[in-house]
């Protein structure tokens, strides 16, 4: 019954308290806290109705949700169900939703065969006047904004218009266009001039347009003919598109006959200029080092470990700040909660559910606990990372980097050990 868990529950405790600032408020509290015992006093004798008045006076003083529990208790063991729901109601409404006295309102609304939520009430049909006549509303159809049309592609086929003319020794610039479906990938053109038995891979570049394109030296545009063909490679190194293939690759007809193709007015040198950097010294103009002509290269591979490390370190110091923060809002709406549940102010006054407030005081330790073991830990995590992305941008030295360690062995031998030699005696 309430009056046992009513009288088990509550611990009334009086302190005077006198303050210069702010007397206001203290006054509201101290005349809360009399109501409220003046209320408890009259529950106790049986007088409930006169006992609802003095909550609500408490509550009209001091506006915490435990108050309307209270009151809500009282209408249900007087034999009064509607105001019982409604008071539940309108503690659940006001109440945080970790609240201690959250359950059992909500198990007396089941109980009482009502559920938390008021429902609807029927619309009433507006009156209308039959003389009234609707507004027309205005024929004009407003402009919608209409959207470019999507580019036209075949699944797997890149945007590329074939380049069929060239004149011999002239720059020949190709451009290329990822289809709507692939946002993101790597481009690359395969080509191989007359005589030559092996393509040449070279990477296409960007603009700021989004079109990836590629200029053929003059050193390129030699003899009658040049094949090529284009692939798009995806972050997983598996062929996403193309245009064309190795054994159907597109013919371009060189021939001084033929007209200037875009980019031939530039120059031999600009051209070699603007291909510079896809080469490196030692490997086939074009090519991109450590890969085999006409075998895609593998985005990322060549990585250090150290790189991975970082991410990963970075990764977790920004989960543990994010825990850090997790924990300490935690221990905040505890206090928050042990704050609503209190008539008159923390330590000073009534307390409501004081059974609780010893489980609220550890588990709110137990949070800041937590708090500052993930917010050292995420300062160790970063200080890691901070060491982890300089030795990854070469800012550590060979002696200290572990990037160095995690590369192998140097080139250079280490010189043998001495061996040990006895001591004759």
């Amino acid at each position: 019954m309430f009056r046992h868990f009513f009288l088990s529950m509550m611990i009334v405790s009086w302190m005077a308290t006198s303050v210069a600032a702010g007397q206001e408020p203290v006054d509201r509290k101290a005349q809360a806290g009399e109501h409220f015992q003046k209320g408890t006093a009259l529950y106790g004798a049986g007088q409930y109705l006169q006992a609802i008045k003095e909550f609500k006076e408490a509550y009209r003083l001091v506006p915490k949700p435990i108050i309307l529990l209270y009151i809500a208790d009282i209408y249900k063991e007087a034999g009064l169900s509607d105001e019982a729901i409604s008071y539940y109601r309108k503690f659940l409404d006001e109440a945080r939703m970790n609240d201690p006295g959250r359950p059992k309102a909500e198990a007396a609304l089941k109980e009482l065969g009502a559920s938390a939520v008021a429902p609807p009430k029927d619309p009433t049909p507006p009156t209308t006047d039959p003389g009234d006549k609707p507004t027309p509303k205005d024929p004009t159809p407003v402009d919608k904004p209409v959207k470019p049309p999507r580019k036209a592609f075949k699944p797997g086929e890149l945007i590329h218009t074939a380049l069929e003319e060239a004149q011999p020794n002239h720059p020949a610039k190709l451009e290329v266009e990822l289809p709507d479906d692939i946002k993101r990938a790597w481009v690359y053109l395969y080509y191989r001039p007359q005589g030559a038995d092996d393509y040449v891979k070279v990477k296409f570049k960007v603009d700021k347009d989004d079109v990836y394109y590629y200029i053929l030296p003059c050193s390129v545009m030699k003899g009658n003919i040049l094949q090529y063909y284009i692939e798009a490679v995806g972050v997983s190194g598996r062929r996403v598109a193309g245009s064309a293939t190795s054994a159907s690759p597109f013919i371009v007809d060189i021939n001084s006959a033929n007209p200037l193709q875009p980019g031939g007015q530039m120059s031999c040198a600009e051209a070699a200029s603007g291909t510079a950097g896809d080469a490196t010294p030692g490997t086939t103009p074009g090519t991109t080092p450590g890969t085999t002509p006409g075998k895609p290269e593998e985005p990322g591979q060549r990585r250090p470990k150290v790189f991975y490390i970082a991410i990963g370190t970075s990764v977790a110091a920004a989960a543990m700040v994010g825990l850090t923060v997790l924990f300490g809002q935690m221990s905040a709406m505890n206090g928050q909660s042990l704050e609503d549940n209190q008539i008159t102010g923390a330590g000073s006054g009534l307390i409501a559910f004081s059974g609780e407030v010893a489980d609220y005081e550890n588990s709110g330790k137990s949070y800041q606990t937590t708090m500052y073991v993930t917010g050292g830990l995420s300062v160790l995590l970063g200080l890691a990372s901070g060491y982890l992305w300089a030795d990854y941008l070469g800012k550590i030295p060979a002696g200290m980097s572990l990037n160095a360690r995690l590369s192998g062995p140097s080139a250079t031998p280490a010189p043998a050990p001495a061996k040990d030699r006895k001591s004759v005696v």
